[in-house]
């Protein structure tokens, strides 16, 4: 079962990833490894980029995340 999250426009990935990854700095390691991707997309290299569409995440080899705008 995927996990999702549902947010507003303009939250940034670090605010919201708390449900998949233990801590910030656990986050930022993975983005500078580039272990998290969009599916159907490419590499994300930005721990602040801003969601402003739905997306699902790939973090690391087996975790995901949904991200639904409001």
């Amino acid at each position: 079962d995927v996990p999702e999250a549902t947010v507003s426009s303009g939250t940034r990935l670090s605010e919201l990833l708390g449900e998949v990854v233990s801590s910030k700095s656990e986050f930022r390691r993975l983005i500078k490894e580039g272990a998290v991707e969009e599916v159907g997309g490419g590499v994300i290299t930005d721990s602040e980029l801003a969601v402003t569409r739905d997306m699902t995440l790939r973090i690391g080899k087996r975790r995901f995340l949904k991200i639904h705008i409001q």
